[in-house]
This record gives structure tokens, sequence and C-alpha cells, in this order.
């Protein structure tokens, strides 16, 4: 399980860390095959509410995914990241 969180513009808290960690390492579990997930988290533009991008970019053999997701927190894009990624891993297996 290789995750690695990169931050634009700003220092990550240890909370925010662990919840990459642990939201994020679900995509393991529902698909072994992954090899690494990288974590990009992002603020666009300062007047849009929803301004908090989460970016998710799997490897694995053969192929790469990437999704990005936008909320009005980090932790709100996450789990949107991750549920979309869940959802395209299950047609994989499909």
């Amino acid at each position: 399980m290789n995750i690695t969180l990169q931050t634009i513009k700003f220092k990550e808290s240890e909370e925010l860390k662990e919840f990459v960690n642990e939201k994020v390492g679900k995509l393991f579990h529902t698909y072994p095959e992954a090899i690494r997930v990288d974590v990009t988290l992002k603020e666009s533009a300062k007047n849009d509410p929803s301004n908090k991008w989460c970016e998710l970019y799997l490897s694995h053999k053969g192929d790469n995914k990437i999704v990005k997701r936008n909320a009005d927190s980090y932790e709100s894009s996450i789990l949107l990241s991750v549920e979309a990624m869940e959802k395209i891993l299950r047609r994989l297996k499909s």
C-alpha cells in the first residue's frame, strides 16, 4: 500500500494525513491489484464556495486511472473522489 499525498499552497495537518490514509487505503482492499495512489489536494478560486479539489491517480498493472472531485472541504472532496474511484474499479472487476 503506497499512498503519496501532495498539497499545493498549504501545509497538510496530521489529521488530514490520517484521513487520507484511512479513506484512500480502502481502495487497496477493494482492488488489490493497485500499486500506488497519488493524492493531490489544491484550492481553486477564492470566491468559489466549492473550491477544494482532490485528485486521485491510481497506478495498477497495465493502466492508470485518474479522478478529480471538488467540494467545500478537503474531507468531502476526498470522500467523493474515493467513491468515484471505487465505482471505476468495480467496473474493471466485472
